[in-house]
């Protein structure tokens, strides 16, 4: 039987059905986000640590999430970095292990690692057929750059046709299905912009942009650096507001784990004004982001 196509006159008379959140007030379902940062940043950590939790249903930066499918393809760290990143966020989540194996972890979250790049030209058809067996919840990218095979980063009609053929990906697996696709940024001294490095079309043709990025100051004495998740381009939902991210450390040696603990700041109109007052000045700061530079002075 047809499914019944609804007016324009239904949609907008039909009361608006509650968020259908993958993670709170951070990430909705069927959405295609970018998280953009600068390298070092700890944007692959922090994206284990949200396919752990979401493969084992533990809260996610403060957020409750319940367990289901992740398909993580990570093209850009090492074997050694990818098992102490994997280790260090297990333990941090309190070693996740709900009943004998197959654990949780082994059910639910899939990792492919370095074979995209090695099925060129087929990488996309590649990472279909995985994800149709797999059906995941929630796909990660890890890289775009080298995940998608892209010779020319600041090529719009190559990042254009990428984001196509991973739109049809998420088609295919299912329309809740939500994609986070992991960039690079920079920051532009001439005019203190933070931007994604590459292709404008990374950000003009997905649903949401998140920047990483570090809080002033340089890392701790654990080696540890509180960074912040800052909305760049949201639609109808996603991120309102800065969610400071501070890391720690629990346990000790071998056995050493990190926990992500998060603070929302809401973007208080009072803040944006002063943030746009700031980025006009920034010619005084050699280029420091905006936010960093209203943090020093608050500090101060």
């Amino acid at each position: 039987m047809a499914q019944h196509e609804r007016t324009l006159s239904e949609i907008v008379t039909t009361p608006s059905p509650p968020p259908d959140w993958l993670v709170p007030d951070l990430l909705h379902r069927g959405q295609m986000v970018v998280l953009a940062g600068e390298a070092g940043i700890g944007k692959s950590t922090l994206s284990y640590a949200l396919a752990v939790a979401k493969a084992t249903g533990r809260p996610f930066l403060g957020r409750p999430i319940e367990p289901g499918r992740v398909l993580y393809f990570d093209e850009e760290n090492s074997e050694p970095d990818f098992e102490e990143y994997l280790r260090w966020v297990w333990r941090g989540l309190g070693e996740p292990t709900t009943r004998p194996r197959p654990t949780l972890l082994d059910e639910h979250l899939k990792m492919e690692r370095f074979q995209l790049a090695a099925a060129a030209p087929r990488h996309f058809e590649y990472m279909a057929d995985i994800a149709k067996k797999w059906k995941p919840e929630l796909i990660i990218i890890d890289t775009a750059t080298p995940a998608c095979c892209i010779r020319d980063e600041n090529d719009n009609g190559e990042a254009s046709m990428a984001i196509s053929r991973l739109r049809g990906i998420q088609r295919a697996t299912g329309p809740r299905t939500t994609f986070l696709i992991l960039k690079h940024a920079k920051l532009d001294h001439a005019d203190g912009q933070r931007r994604v490095r590459g292709a404008k079309t990374w950000v003009g043709s997905t649903d949401a942009t998140l920047f990483h990025t570090a809080v002033v100051g340089g890392p701790r004495k654990d080696g540890l650096r509180t960074s912040r998740l800052e909305p760049d381009k949201v639609r109808a939902f996603g991120l309102r507001g800065y969610l400071r991210i501070v890391p720690r450390w629990v346990g000790n040696g071998d056995q050493r784990g990190l926990v992500l603990n998060a603070e929302l700041e809401p973007l208080t109109p009072l803040r944006a004004k002063q943030l746009a007052k700031v980025q006009k000045c920034l010619s005084d700061t050699q280029g420091e982001p905006a936010a960093q530079v209203l943090d020093s002075i608050e500090a101060a």
